[in-house]
């Protein structure tokens, strides 16, 4: 590995494990905090548009903690990628597969960690929703990927034939 690469992967490694970190703390809210927290998010929220009622806000509330969910795991997913880009050992259906794999585990375990916080609980919705969100971020980073690589490579056979 290079020392460009080596620098990128360590440097990807501390954003991974603060984004891992922050996840696991948004997780480990009790049921009360983690209520707390969606609310006073959607009331900034709906202020920003004139007021709400009680029904706007458990509308927007449930759709926030959802929309929480995608993203949160959106980003790992975009991150394993990156990752896996730099180690330069496996195919890409490998390590592909690795990102899948490594992202359910990971979406798996942050609801099974939950059954041990009073007011939360277990949800397989919330597991799938979570792998969901990584797997778009998965497909998306590797599109991006991909696109590079062509571009680049139509880069350089241009160079080549002038």
């Amino acid at each position: 590995m290079t020392l460009i690469k080596r620098k990128s992967f360590w440097i990807l490694a501390v954003f991974t494990f603060l984004w891992l970190g922050l996840m696991l703390f948004l997780s480990s809210q009790n049921g009360e905090d983690t209520r707390g927290l969606s609310e006073w998010i959607c009331k900034k929220i709906l202020a920003l548009f004139g007021g709400y009622n009680a029904s706007d806000l458990a509308k927007l509330n449930s759709v926030l903690r959802k929309a929480a969910h995608l993203f949160l795991f959106f980003v790992l997913g975009v991150m394993s990628v990156m990752w896996t880009v730099i180690i330069p050992r496996f195919s890409v259906a490998v390590k592909t597969l690795f990102c899948f794999a490594a992202c359910l585990v990971i979406a798996f375990f942050d609801e099974a960690h939950k059954v041990l916080i009073p007011g939360r609980h277990f949800s397989f919705s919330e597991s799938l929703l979570d792998f969901l969100g990584a797997a778009v971020g998965i497909a998306s980073a590797l599109l991006v990927y991909r696109l590079i690589r062509h571009i680049s490579s139509a880069n350089r056979r241009r160079v080549i034939v002038k």
